[in-house]
C-alpha cells in the first residue's frame, strides 16, 4: 500500500498533477528521510529532488521550505559522492537561512555545518586547501591585509600560543 502510494505521489508530481501543495513536499521530505536513514541514499534524492521541485514551483527559490529541500538533497548527494552539488545546494540554503532567519538560528547553523563537509574552503569555495583560504584571508586587503612574516613575528612574542603550535 505504502509503495503504490508513493508511486502515485511521484507521478502526480511529475506531471504536475493538481493536488500537489506543500504538504505533498513534506510527505516526499519524510518519506526522502526514511530512505536516507535506511541508507538508500539514491532513493532518498529522488524524494528530496522532487520535494525541491514542488517547493520552488509553489513557493519561489527563496524561502525556508526550498532550503531546507536543498539542504536535504545536499546530504543525499554527499552520501552519494556528488560533493559538488552537495556543496552548491548547502550553500545556496545557507543564503537563504541566513535572509530568513540571520545567521544565529539553528537552521542557519545546520546548513553551515553540512557546509563544513565541503571539500573547498572560502565564501566562494574557490580554495581547496585549509591553508590557502587562511593565506587569502590573510593577504586580502579587504580583510586582513597582512604580512605573513609579521604575523608570525608578533604572534612568536606570545609564549603560550608558542607553547600551544609546538609539534611533538
Amino acid at each position: 500500500v505504502v509503495r503504490q502510494f508513493t508511486v502515485d505521489l511521484l507521478e502526480r508530481t511529475r506531471t504536475n498533477s493538481a493536488g500537489i501543495t506543500s504538504g505533498t513536499a513534506t510527505m516526499l521530505d519524510a518519506l526522502g528521510g526514511m530512505q536516507f536513514k535506511a541508507a538508500n541514499y539514491s532513493k532518498a534524492a529522488v524524494f528530496f529532488a522532487y520535494s525541491l521541485k514542488i517547493r520552488e514551483r509553489l513557493l519561489g527559490g527563496d524561502s525556508a521550505p526550498v532550503a531546507l529541500s536543498r539542504n536535504n538533497l545536499g546530504i543525499a548527494c554527499q552520501a552519494l559522492g556528488n560533493v559538488q552539488e552537495a556543496e552548491r545546494l548547502h550553500r545556496s540554503a545557507l543564503v537563504t537561512y541566513e535572509k530568513s532567519f540571520g545567521e544565529k538560528h539553528s537552521e542557519t547553523a545546520t546548513a553551515l555545518f553540512n557546509l563544513a563537509w565541503s571539500p573547498t574552503y572560502g565564501w566562494d569555495g574557490a580554495k581547496t586547501r585549509l591553508r590557502d583560504q587562511v593565506t587569502a584571508a590573510m593577504l586580502n586587503p579587504i580583510e586582513m591585509h597582512a604580512d605573513p612574516a609579521v604575523v608570525v613575528a608578533t604572534l612568536g612574542k606570545e609564549s603560550e600560543l608558542r607553547r600551544a603550535f609546538e609539534i611533538g
